[in-house]
């Protein structure tokens, strides 16, 4: 809730706390999940987009682009309708 506190201690501290360490994720595996591979000493050198699972566009997501209708089942087009009443109505007649 301190924003620039956090910001602050940011500046001071983000290389330590960007730092990643060697994991699980950096020992590879066989077809059946057990690992094969020899624990390396050093991760590897990831960029941003690596990190944190993006791809490098800045393309806005589709859930914040207007006029795009969210995709829905069967099932959860119930939590979007106007009234429970109307929900009812909608599943007794679907069934």
């Amino acid at each position: 809730m301190e924003l620039e506190r956090h910001l602050r201690s940011y500046q001071k501290l983000h290389e330590k706390w960007d730092a990643l360490s060697v994991g699980a994720n950096d020992v590879e595996l066989d077809q059946e999940g057990n690992a094969v591979g020899v624990f390396p000493d050093d991760p590897p050198a990831l960029d941003y987009n690596k990190i944190y699972g993006g791809d490098g566009s800045d393309e806005i997501p589709w859930f914040f682009q207007g006029g795009r209708k969210i995709p829905t089942s069967r099932r959860s087009r119930f939590l979007t309708m106007p009234s429970s009443r109307t929900a009812f109505r909608e599943r007794r007649c679907s069934r």
